[in-house]
């Protein structure tokens, strides 16, 4: 009796590792969002600052994981920890701003020019965070 329990347990488990790569290789292959493909709002580097400054929770239910198109000054260039170029864009706070992390580095941007930058909005921690930037087309 025993012997017939181990022997189920085997296929439960081949079972279970099958599902658990299945749905690990559908998160790794499935298409993600691109922010150039979808329409964006479009909102002033210092009023999204403002916004979230104000009322965290009511921008985040206007802005959170959508996409925008920030204008703004670029007060800093850099970049992050993993390599990726970090634009700050600057606001009415004289060390806090936009910080929008580009999709690819973009040699053409320069620290003091005026820019719309597109990505997706995460959030506010200190700055107001973009991920996924791109130079907008249609600023």
């Amino acid at each position: 009796m025993i012997r017939k329990h181990k022997h189920n347990i085997l296929p439960a488990f081949i079972l279970l590792l099958f599902g658990i790569l299945a749905i690990w290789w559908y998160s790794w292959e499935k298409p993600r969002r691109d922010a150039n493909n979808e329409s964006s709002l479009h909102i002033a580097a210092v009023d999204l600052f403002k916004a979230y400054s104000e009322d965290e929770k009511k921008a985040n239910s206007l802005y959170l994981d959508k996409v925008i198109a920030v204008k703004g000054k670029i007060a800093e260039l850099k970049e992050n920890q993993q390599g990726q170029q970090l634009v700050l864009l600057s606001t009415s706070d004289p060390i806090f701003g936009v910080a929008c992390t580009m999709k690819k580095k973009n040699p053409e941007l320069k620290t003091g020019d005026t820019t719309t930058l597109k990505g997706f909005c995460s959030g506010f921690t200190s700055d107001v965070v973009i991920r996924e930037c791109q130079v907008s087309q249609n600023p």
